[in-house]
């Protein structure tokens, strides 16, 4: 009802208008910061201050379950993801050589120009990996690609130059300057965070440490990935309820509607 959503709506900004733990963080030319601290210091005046809870944010987590959810697109996105403990390995930036890696070699030729799929994106963070296609007309075949990803890694024959060449441009992306006032702000960012040049410098020797043996241990991520992850997809009603088979729930989002696959 519109009191229901009216009342959330106002727990939400409850929540989110506390200035406790808050800052600003600058970078620009001396005199506009100093113009722009006082405007921030009025800013937070205006907000109240309250104790924050901590949150076990784990509870939102839910068991392994592939879900589908129909919207009047013709196109879907259709995903693939799976927390790091599920797939049985630490964050480390190698993932981020082995997805780039994943994208150029299988998923855009194999996804883009076999399957006329717009794009492939990707995330390997401390939460999980995750993988998703998007403006994709189809469903099963990308599903299937998901599911032969590992096979797709063992039967090729990838050398260690094929690997530099993508540690070279995965380390060039994240180390090429964005600009004088990007790096700034995402430098006083990455203090705040604690990520000191320390952790930076481990980051990157991870990346450039890549080797054919973590291709084969990928190989088997993925396989665990497919396994033991969760599938969604959202968009074409027809596409997902020809595909049922592939989802425990079809999730009806704007008739709060559950259904439960056998």
């Amino acid at each position: 009802t519109p009191e229901t959503v009216t009342e959330k709506l106002n727990g939400i900004k409850d929540t989110l208008c506390n200035r406790s733990g808050a800052m600003v963080v600058y970078a620009g030319e001396e005199d506009s910061i100093k113009a722009n601290s006082e405007y921030a210091e009025a800013m937070f005046e205006d907000i109240p201050e309250k104790p924050r809870q901590e949150h076990d944010y784990s509870v939102l987590m839910t068991d392994k379950l592939n879900r589908a959810m129909p919207t009047g697109l013709g196109i879907n996105f259709n995903g693939i993801y799976a927390p790091l403990d599920v797939l049985g390995i630490d964050y480390t930036m190698k993932s981020e050589v082995i997805l780039n890696l994943v994208s150029d070699r299988y998923a855009l030729p194999g996804l883009r120009n076999k399957y006329n799929v717009y794009g492939f994106s990707y995330t390997s963070d401390p939460n999980g990996i995750y993988m998703c296609s998007y403006r994709d007309p189809n469903v099963k075949e990308t599903i299937d690609f998901y599911k032969g990803l590992g096979d797709s890694m063992r039967n090729d024959n990838i050398t260690q130059d094929d690997i530099d060449r993508y540690i070279l441009n995965t380390y060039s992306s994240f180390t090429m300057p964005r600009g004088e006032l990007h790096d700034a702000y995402w430098a006083a960012a990455d203090y705040t965070n604690g990520t000191t040049s320390e952790v930076k410098a481990s980051m990157m020797h991870d990346m450039k440490s890549v080797t054919t043996d973590d291709i084969m241990t990928y190989a088997d991520v993925f396989d665990n990935l497919y396994e033991n992850g969760s599938i969604y997809t959202a968009g074409s009603r027809e596409l997902i309820e020809s595909s049922a088979e592939l989802y425990d729930e079809i999730v009806e989002p704007f008739d709060d509607i559950i259904i439960v696959m056998d």
